[in-house]
């Protein structure tokens, strides 16, 4: 992972690796309090902006369709909002 400062604005590169380590910090954190095996879009979006992130929405979106078309998650749709689980073998 590479992050750059350009014009104050941190960049990380390649994004859909970020994600795939948050997402498994985040499920790995949640199993180990017994809770569920899946994050939400939310919890993805609060954690980026926690760190102070600058990562627009559309961005997060596109790299979640690319780490579930490669086959890494699993994205459903609840009705409120995304639900994102690690492939099984992934």
């Amino acid at each position: 992972m590479r992050i750059e400062n350009m014009e104050e604005r941190w960049i990380i590169r390649p994004l859909h690796n970020f994600l795939y380590q948050l997402i498994k910090n985040l499920i790995s954190k949640k199993r180990v309090k017994g809770m569920a095996d899946f994050i939400t879009l939310d919890e993805i979006v609060h954690e980026i902006r926690e760190s102070r992130l600058e990562i627009d929405i559309d961005e997060i979106l596109s790299n979640l369709l690319k780490l579930e078309a490669w086959e890494y998650i699993n994205v459903t749709n609840n009705g409120a909002t995304l639900e994102i689980r690690l492939e099984e073998g992934a």
